[in-house]
């Protein structure tokens, strides 16, 4: 099984060297290659997991995964539409989703997304929180008033106690308190094809609010359509989809909420942080990429994957699901037949006969799987 957390091996590699894995500490050869194949093949799903194209004024990103994309921990972990608009003559006119230095710490500047509620931002997420009532009843039960719930991404300061939500005016609160957490305060991640209420609701995984990518038969589109918004004097933008798995948001709360009062966990905070910024902070993926009108300049950046045709050219099919299926069909059907395999003589047709024993009257075609269909060779 694979994710798409391509940061983890890393890190887990990195406190390997330092004799600082808890637990199965000292790994094997074997271990570390099998580490790095596990980085290699999250990177290939994180590009084969989607498909961006536009019309008009509409961008759209499809899921063509089994899963909510994105799926797996939510917990730091972002998808977000990165956009760049630029005029006639080439000048960069507004970032969307911009991506920059937002503070430091320990001496090393930390990036992030820096307009995390900007209009123009688009991030798909799930956020998990904690209720009034809920913070309540934990005081009651002895947990202490002035646990952090929340911390300034900027100064590292609280901003968000336990006592503050149990007295304040806020009906709950985000936090990274995840096993203290009741409630899933926003899930905008895009379902997967075949994702239906019913099924979601009895394993708890409904968008949040549910009725997003809803259709009237209780089914949910498999994937979003993102009105777009180009500022006066746009010609073209170039328009990303970046994926991190873990955030500087995520890592600051683990690192700083880690009290010291446990032996055995007293110094994970400050060896995540350390190992966080000495493995990259988890620099962003692009899963795809696409275009807005005509670049009117060279170097202007392009997509390095076609966009996908406009308006309703493949009869909103979108279906990668169709194309990767037959090209899985082919590839199974040819290793079958190259171990030996044999159909029931009554549901062999004259043409499989004529390849099961080599009298082939053509010859055999192979595929190449790509974005917009499969290409023989």
């Amino acid at each position: 099984m694979t994710g798409g957390n391509y940061w983890i091996p890393g890190a887990i590699l990195y406190q390997n060297t330092r004799g600082w894995l808890r637990l199965g500490g000292s790994l094997s050869t074997v271990q570390i290659d099998a580490l790095k194949a596990g980085k290699n093949r999250a990177l290939q799903q994180l590009k084969l997991a989607d498909s961006l194209s536009v019309s008009g004024t509409t961008l759209k990103i499809v899921n063509h995964t089994g899963q909510k994309l994105i799926t797996g921990c939510p917990e730091g972990r972002r998808m977000w539409v990165n956009i760049r608009w630029y005029d006639g003559s080439g000048n960069m006119l507004r970032e969307d989703g911009k991506y920059d230095v937002v503070t430091s710490v320990n001496g090393k500047p930390v990036k992030s997304i820096v307009e995390l509620d900007a209009p123009n931002t688009k991030i798909y997420e799930a956020h998990y929180g904690m209720t009034k009532e809920w913070a309540q009843q934990l005081l009651s039960l002895g947990y202490p008033a002035n646990l952090p719930l929340s911390y300034d991404r900027e100064r590292s300061a609280v901003t968000k106690t336990l006592v503050d939500l149990a007295s304040g005016a806020d009906p709950y609160v985000d936090t990274f308190h995840f096993v203290l957490n009741n409630t899933v305060t926003k899930d905008n991640r895009i379902p997967r094809y075949g994702f239906k209420s019913e099924e979601a609701r009895k394993r708890n995984a409904l968008p949040v609010p549910e009725n997003q990518y809803k259709n009237q038969d209780g089914s949910y589109r498999y994937w979003d359509e993102l009105p777009l918004n180009p500022p006066s004097g746009a010609t073209y933008a170039a328009i990303r989809l970046l994926y991190r798995p873990t955030s500087w948001e995520y890592v600051q709360f683990l690192y700083l909420a880690n009290r010291k009062t446990n032996a055995f966990l007293a110094n994970e905070g400050d060896k995540l942080l350390q190992t966080w910024l000495a493995t990259g902070m988890a620099e962003p993926f692009v899963m795809a990429e696409t275009v807005w009108g005509h670049s009117p300049a060279s170097g202007l950046p392009r997509a390095r994957r076609a966009a996908e045709p406009q308006g309703h050219s493949r009869q909103e099919i979108d279906h990668s699901f169709l194309v990767r299926g037959v090209a899985t069909a082919h590839r199974r059907l040819s290793d079958l037949l190259r171990s030996g395999w044999q159909a029931p003589a009554s549901r062999r047709s004259e043409r499989h006969d004529h390849h099961l024993q080599g009298q082939r009257t053509h010859q055999p075609r192979h595929f190449h799987l790509r974005r917009d269909g499969v290409q023989p060779v």
